[in-house]
């Protein structure tokens, strides 16, 4: 039944991301993760892994969500600082 429960969490979660780009980087860790989960614990290892898989995907997207508004910021701080300046 896990093994149901995994595939039915990835095909979820490919539905959810398949808009954007986030898909194929998610379903990277949840492979990564649940390959080796699976072949060391069997169907239970294999629903921890997707688990594990998507905490790292979604902490990925947070880092370069997080990467980007420091440019933006960045960015926005230099204008000010021009017009200040004139």
């Amino acid at each position: 039944m896990t093994l149901l429960h995994s595939i039915a969490l990835i095909v979820g979660i490919h539905v959810k991301y398949s808009a954007g780009g986030e898909a194929q980087m998610i379903l990277f860790y949840i492979f990564i993760f649940a390959l080796p989960g699976f072949l060391l614990l069997g169907g239970f290892g294999l629903l921890l892994g997707v688990f594990a898989g998507i905490i790292v995907g979604q902490v990925e997207k947070l880092r370069k969500e997080v990467a980007s508004l420091k440019q933006d910021n960045e960015k926005m701080r230099r204008i000010l600082a021009n017009r200040k300046n004139e």
